[in-house]
């Protein structure tokens, strides 16, 4: 009876995670070069505010500290506003690449922002 209970669960964990699959190969294939892309973006801006960053601190020493706080405070708003922005999409397919325009578009902002102080 046990070894019973033992296969229908087996199947049961088979047919489940195999045989109800959402999406084709080539929709999957799309999906990941979709978030990968969205990734990429996502990284390029950051590491563009990074130099930003660093620039302002090479050129305004005096003001690094005042700088890098500001933007600590900043990065943690951006992950909150990126949050509530995003949460009709968590949890579905279009979550990654959501989260990631956010944050794509928020670094852009505080980019500009910063390289204002510098004028």
């Amino acid at each position: 009876m046990k070894r019973m209970i033992q296969h229908v669960i087996f199947y049961c964990l088979i047919y489940s995670a195999g045989g109800h699959a959402a999406f084709t190969e080539p929709e999957i294939s799309q999906l990941q070069a979709i978030n990968d892309n969205s990734e990429k973006e996502m990284k390029s801006s950051l590491n563009l505010l990074k130099e930003t960053l660093n620039r302002l601190a090479k050129d305004m020493p005096e003001r690094k500290k005042e700088i890098l706080d500001l933007s600590l405070s900043w990065n943690k708003t951006i992950e909150k506003k990126c949050q509530v922005k995003i949460h009709d999409s968590l949890n579905t397919d279009a979550e990654i690449a959501e989260r990631n325009a956010c944050l794509t578009s928020e670094y852009k902002l505080e980019k500009e922002f910063m390289e204002k102080i510098n004028l």
